[in-house]
């Protein structure tokens, strides 16, 4: 993050909870998935380990490759890569090719917008993740069609739990925005060294005596589907790249 940063002390088990969306993304012993991320980002874990606990093959390669454009999907389609994480800006700058072999994209880390569904959603499986580190890489996650006016960050992932409340905590109905919480096995300890910071954010969880849940300060509504709609940030901060901003720090 920007300002200072912060440790997460995230547990084994979330990751390992996070390991059973393998199957979701279409991950199994056949597969060939792209190791995209930085080892400094927390998407990378959500890359190696369904990989390799499933027994798929995972395909490393350097950032300029990736940053080359027509290289770089010439090499998707020589590598018969068939699952691949991305953001969903490196996709908007990324030339479309055909990339038979690609069955499933999947994009975290910043929105995703109807525009790069219509055009990476075609012939294949396009899921749109959503989770902070504070809640072990991804806690929601769902299936998006170019038909799609806009695309849902889908529903809670295996384990995980969403609550959408307003400022005294009490949920919302269908429809209305609120903070996104977090609860469930996905959630961290808390930051490491920052009792305060931990206590601000990891607060107790009124629906479930005893467990605690992370406050994301993510504005989002559920839908009469089920699935949920990513609105914004309750304060000013923005997301370029991956990476949250602070203007207030800037200034």
């Amino acid at each position: 993050t920007t300002g200072k940063p912060k440790g997460v002390m995230v547990e084994h088990k979330s990751v390992s909870n996070f390991c059973l969306m393998g199957e979701t993304f279409g991950i199994s012993s056949g597969s060939r998935v792209l190791q995209f991320a930085s080892f400094s980002f927390d998407v990378s874990v959500g890359e190696i380990f369904p990989t390799l606990l499933s027994g798929a093959t995972l395909y490393l390669g350097k950032k300029e490759l990736f940053l080359s454009g027509d290289k770089f999907t010439e090499w998707l389609k020589d590598q018969a890569i068939t699952t691949a994480f991305f953001p969903p800006s490196v996709l908007k700058v990324t030339p479309y090719e055909e990339l038979p072999d690609l069955k499933t994209i999947i994009t975290m880390g910043e929105a995703c917008t109807s525009d790069i569904v219509k055009v990476w959603g075609k012939e294949r499986t396009l899921i749109n993740g959503y989770g902070p580190t504070e809640a072990a890489i991804g806690s929601t996650a769902g299936v998006c069609t170019p038909d799609m006016e806009k695309p849902s960050i889908g529903t809670p992932n295996s384990n995980e739990r969403i609550y959408i409340v307003d400022d005294n905590l009490n949920l919302q109905p269908i429809g209305i925005p609120g903070e996104l919480c977090i609860g469930g096995e996905g959630l961290a300890r808390g930051y490491w060294n920052l009792p305060e910071l931990t206590k601000e954010k990891f607060v107790r969880n009124p629906f479930i005596p005893g467990e605690k849940m992370y406050r994301t300060g993510d504005l989002a509504r559920w839908l009469p589907d089920g699935s949920i709609d990513y609105v914004g940030r309750i304060d000013d901060q923005i997301n370029i790249r991956g990476y949250r901003i602070e203007p207030s720090e800037i200034e």
